[in-house]
């Protein structure tokens, strides 16, 4: 199979002989497209293992989904070990990348690594609080099940994260019930305009942040979708806008639509749902 070209999933288990290992998938030097690998949670052992995957010399891979069992039952020690599992992983020609059950406190690799990435999902990495990715030119990003991230951005002073805020076009978050806000910045920094504004931003979609307090400036924004957030998030999805779709649900202390509407010249599409006031 040393000429294997395509190969949809690689399930990792080294709990017995017979099954799955890491050196398995690095005899597959031909692969290309799309990859998922999942059981990464059996290399928190030997983090090491993970090299031999060799997926830094499979060039042609442009798409790639890492999966941890997040149910697995381990101290801090072992789960931070994912960090150095997934920089032994990821090669620059990575298109898109998601994430999904990683176990570490903090999410960084190196700024090379991330030259090419367009895309950038993850999910239902638990104990993650710390974002600390380079990525210059990612288009795509959709974060789900995070519930100890505070701040998406926490360098205020990066060229790299403002660089990062400019080249996004789709941001989805969904259950990031601690989220406080994109950066760290001050509500009055925000407000004059800090330097994490959404200049490329079309879609924005946020269901349960109600913890949620601020979003940078945005101009080009087409399409908000809402759920579960606090009016003040409406307030600022809408200003300095020229949306034309907009759909709200469960505004959390909305008690009128009349300073809304008020932005919503451009709006040809608007729905509304599930409010109790």
């Amino acid at each position: 199979m040393t000429n294997l070209q395509r190969l949809t999933q690689f399930v990792l288990d080294t709990t017995s002989k017979d099954n799955a290992n890491a050196s398995e998938l690095g005899g597959l030097h031909n692969l290309r497209g799309r990859l998922e690998i999942k059981g990464l949670e059996h290399l928190r052992h030997s983090p090491v293992e993970a090299k031999h995957m060799n997926l830094i010399g499979k060039s042609h891979l442009h798409e790639l989904r890492l999966s941890w069992n997040e149910r697995t039952v381990g101290d801090g020690n072992e789960f931070e070990k994912d960090d150095i599992i997934l920089h032994d992983i990821l090669h620059s020609n990575i298109k898109a990348l998601g994430i999904s059950g990683f176990g570490g406190v903090t999410l960084s690799s190196s700024t090379n690594l991330f030259t090419n990435l367009v895309e950038l999902n993850l999910n239902n990495c638990r104990r993650l609080q710390y974002f600390k990715l380079s990525m210059l030119h990612v288009k795509h990003l959709f974060m789900f099940g995070l519930p100890c991230l505070e701040y998406i951005v926490n360098d205020n002073n990066s060229d790299n994260s403002s660089s990062f805020c400019v080249s996004l076009t789709d941001i989805l978050l969904i259950r990031l019930t601690n989220l406080k806000g994109w950066c760290n910045c001050s509500e009055e920094e925000i407000s004059r305009g800090c330097c994490h504004q959404f200049e490329s931003l079309e879609t924005l979609s946020i269901d349960d942040c109600y913890n949620l307090i601020s979003i940078p400036q945005h101009t080009y924004i087409r399409n908000v979708f809402l759920t579960n957030v606090t009016e003040k998030i409406l307030q600022q999805a809408v200003n300095h806008s020229k949306l034309e779709i907009l759909s709200i649900r469960r505004i959390l202390n909305l008690k009128s639509l009349c300073g809304v509407f008020q932005h919503l010249s451009t709006l040809r599409e608007l729905y509304i749902s599930d409010f109790k006031e």
